[in-house]
């Protein structure tokens, strides 16, 4: 099965350990942690290509388990090791902002309640349930359910098309994990319909679990974001991705620079197949991708004013250098056209053909 739609496939279950500040809070690290995951996913839930969905039972535990709102416990940890890249009432606005906007889970789905033994119920690894307190362990557990439910019985077609976002404290971590879950269910409420099967059910799942907003990216791939880059946003995401990896490799990230995508970068990429075929994907993303960590694969050149001039084509209104570069130099030849800012942030401009005369 190929890559489809994400606004369609791909929906994003939120851990209630995403959602609450643990305390007592050992470091300054440790806020920077939280705030981070909120902005990271906060950006996504947004995102109209992604269903992020939080369970109201979360919701429900978090209020009544008195993580709800963070004010009081983001304040004290701040005060305590001088923190004060971030005010608690604009982080809490964030995380309030997340529970009042993303869809609920239960309604998305169709599963308004289920009825699990607990004493049969099995969670590996178990810290995930470990780690939770009060009513929110018992929240996760029921979200855990209901997924398990839709995936498995419901609508096991779109199996792979779930996934939870959570956070983990724990050192090398594996970035993508699928989560086993076994839980034998005695009763549920689906909103349309009735189960196929008698109750009870035993529900057996491995459910993938993303530890970060990059996670997420890597697990998708490369070229199934660039694939859906219908704007700037996943084009850029492809492009850092594919940094990150040349990066693991041992690619020096010390010269990275800033850039930018041009107006007419994804049109024009589109225009000559780049969204068509895997290679050139991934030939004009790598090599974006290296232009950016100042080691491009090609020497990148002067465009000039015209094919008889030595002159450098200058841009009128900010004073930005134009420049080019061979994407390959086989078969098409493809070229990309690319301008230097007064600032040294690079802009990539569009690709064309080896005669293209064209830097837009």
């Amino acid at each position: 099965m190929g890559f489809r739609r994400m606004s369609e496939n791909h929906k994003l279950a939120v851990d209630p350990y995403l959602l609450c500040f643990q305390t007592p809070c050992e470091s300054a690290d440790q806020i920077n942690g939280f705030i981070d995951r909120l902005l990271g996913w906060s950006s996504l839930s947004r995102n109209k290509d992604m269903h992020v969905l939080v369970s109201d039972k979360t919701r429900i535990a978090l209020i009544d388990d008195g993580d709800y709102p963070e004010q009081h416990n983001l304040r004290a940890a701040m005060r305590a090791f001088n923190y004060d890249a971030a005010d608690p009432e604009t982080v809490c606005r964030v995380l309030q902002n997340i529970l009042d906007t993303t869809p609920s889970l239960e309604e998305y789905l169709g599963v308004e309640d289920v009825l699990i033994d607990e004493t049969k119920t099995k969670i590996n690894p178990n810290f995930l349930c470990d780690r939770l307190t009060g009513k929110k362990k018992r929240a996760f557990i029921e979200m855990l359910a209901i997924l398990s439910l839709f995936r498995v019985v419901i609508d096991p077609e779109n199996i792979k098309a779930m996934y939870v976002t959570s956070a983990t404290r724990q050192d090398n971590f594996c970035e993508n994990l699928d989560v086993t879950v076994e839980i034998e269910l005695h009763d549920c409420s689906i909103v349309n319909g009735k189960l196929s099967q008698p109750l009870p059910i035993g529900l057996q799942d491995q459910i993938p679990f993303m530890w970060s907003y990059n996670g997420l990216m890597q697990h998708l791939g490369i070229c199934a974001i660039w694939q859906e880059a219908d704007s700037a946003e996943y084009a850029i995401e492809a492009i850092e991705l594919s940094i990150r990896e040349l990066a693991s490799s041992g690619l020096d990230e010390s010269g990275r620079r800033a850039y930018r995508l041009g107006n007419y970068f994804l049109e024009s990429a589109k225009q000559w197949g780049f969204f068509n075929r895997t290679d050139y994907a991934m030939l004009l993303v790598e090599s974006c991708a290296r232009i950016v960590l100042d080691a491009p694969k090609n020497p990148i050149k002067p465009f000039r004013v015209s094919s008889t001039s030595s002159e450098q084509r200058v841009r009128s209104d900010d004073g930005a250098l134009a420049f080019r570069t061979h994407l390959s130099k086989s078969g098409v030849g493809f070229r990309l056209m690319l301008w230097q800012l007064p600032d040294d942030t690079i802009e990539f401009a569009n690709v064309g053909d080896k005669d293209e005369l064209i830097i837009l």
